[in-house]
């Protein structure tokens, strides 16, 4: 049985796999392949598609839902599944033993001090880790992945976090603390 976000699922080949997104609406996607991690506005996505025997897991997302393909290896088929949060009830509106889901934003790990030089290879902006790593990212001055976690909450009110999506990028609120 499927859970209330999950909207569609199965199973599609490398050769399938641009016939499966479709008409898929995103604004953004994340592309991790055996030689590289990309995530980049859609209009970027052929790109990495013209090398699909290197991906892994390819996640279309954006405001209204998620279309996530993945495979443990090379070769084998994608399964793939649509998430969104149509008819699921936000946290703190669910009954007990409902499932329900919660936004959360996640600070993107950004050094502004040691800006890296070069070109963004899929026409984003190339951002240094804290840690020295570079990447790219396609954001202008956001400095967080937006995320929705989907929950179950068990008869006594538990929650337990089962699912994810990706959203986007935004704004870190500002902290009095």
């Amino acid at each position: 049985m499927l859970k209330p976000w999950v909207k569609e699922t199965g199973i599609c080949s490398e050769e399938e796999l641009s016939d499966a997104i479709g008409g898929f609406e995103f604004e953004f996607f994340t592309a991790c392949c055996t030689d590289r991690i990309v995530t980049a506005a859609k209009d970027r996505l052929q790109a990495v598609l013209a090398d699909r025997d290197r991906i892994l897991e390819l996640r279309l997302f954006g405001e209204k839902a998620e279309l996530l393909f993945f495979r443990s290896m090379q070769g084998r088929p994608f399964s793939f599944r649509r998430a969104d949060e149509e008819g699921l009830c936000e946290i703190g509106s669910s009954p007990l033993g409902a499932e329900c889901w919660f936004e959360i934003k996640q600070k993107l790990d950004i050094d502004l001090k040691n800006p890296p030089t070069g070109t963004a290879e899929f026409g984003g902006k190339l951002l240094r880790a804290t840690g020295g790593g570079v990447y790219e990212l396609p954001i202008g001055d956001e400095d967080a992945l937006v995320l929705v976690k989907y929950a179950s909450c068990d008869e006594n009110g538990a929650m337990h976090e089962v699912d994810f999506r990706m959203k986007g990028f935004g704004m870190m609120e500002e902290s009095n603390e």
